[in-house]
């Protein structure tokens, strides 16, 4: 939990909050979220209202919220390029168009599969800047991830 107790001296118990279990807590969460939405990005995802792509993209840009403050300039520079050309392409080349009737548009392949190149660099990007600011899964010393 976000609470842990102590003994603080002479006796006295004492609750001092961690906002790291929480902060890990987010990123977990925010992690499934994008899982979940690339089993099929282009499905309509009922329980949060939107395509699954778009789903992927919001929660890569949570995901970056939760961790960039430990990010250095270059990386946050690196990040919010490929944000700002996800959202330009979002804008200017649309993959799918809401009609007047409340339907929408075919989806545009070329459109859609350059948009999901840029949303898994970004995811890359953000992964291995997580990493290296130790907010990923910690490594075991002494484990081979190849004797999975």
């Amino acid at each position: 939990m976000a609470y842990s107790e102590w003994t603080g001296g002479e006796g006295k118990d004492v609750s001092k909050y961690n906002p790291a279990a929480l902060k890990m807590l987010r990123i977990d969460n925010i992690s499934q979220i994008i899982n979940n939405s690339k089993f099929n990005l282009q499905a309509w995802n009922a329980d949060m209202g939107d395509w699954n792509y778009t789903i992927y993209y919001r929660g890569l840009k949570g995901l970056y919220r939760e961790v960039f403050i430990k990010f250095s300039d270059e990386e946050k520079e690196k990040c919010d390029k490929f944000i700002d050309k996800v959202e330009e392409c979002m804008e200017k080349y649309p993959i799918q168009e809401r009609l007047k009737n409340g339907r929408w548009t075919s989806l545009n392949e070329s459109r859609f599969k350059i948009f999901i190149w840029y949303l898994d660099k970004l995811e890359d990007l953000i992964k291995e800047y997580q990493d290296d600011h130790g907010l990923d899964t910690p490594s075991v010393e002494g484990y081979d991830d190849d004797e999975i």
